[in-house]
């Protein structure tokens, strides 16, 4: 990974429970701020990047690099998880196979998010949610950016 390309922007889906839980999770790690998110819900089509519309942004997640490439769907989950330090979670999708397999499954997750049932948040992401919590307690927050 580049350091070039932080801050990365997230553009998400913030009515989504699964979409906001994933965002939960990486914001709590976000301790160098390399990543800033952007709730489309809060914003609306206005906060979004020159060349994203809205349909891009609810259909699959987009993310504004620092060097101004954007990038979408599995490849932000890349590298917001590499800027978090978790570069493991996603690790498996570089793989050849399994990486075009992922790329191939998230639209239909993405499509289908709004419908995943409360407990599979929960089994996702209760537990990192919970950790990351603990490691951020020391550090103090506002407007997504962490400082001790």
């Amino acid at each position: 990974m580049n350091a070039h390309v932080y801050p990365l922007t997230i553009y998400y889906d913030g009515a989504c429970r699964l979409c906001d839980a994933e965002m939960t999770n990486l914001k709590l790690r976000n301790f160098d701020n390399k990543l800033r998110f952007v709730n489309l819900n809060e914003v609306g089509a206005s906060g979004l990047p020159e060349g994203v519309s809205w349909q891009m942004a609810m259909s699959l997640i987009q993310a504004k690099r620092a060097d101004g490439e954007i990038v979408s769907g599995v490849e932000v989950f890349r590298w917001a998880y590499e800027a978090v330090g978790i570069m493991w979670v996603t690790r498996w999708t570089t793989l050849p196979v399994l990486g075009r397999l992922a790329d191939a499954v998230y639209p239909w997750i993405a499509r289908n998010r709004r419908h995943f049932p409360g407990f599979i948040t929960k089994l996702l992401f209760e537990k990192a949610i919970r950790q990351a919590a603990q490691k951020a307690a020391g550090r103090r927050c506002v407007d997504d950016v962490c400082s001790l």
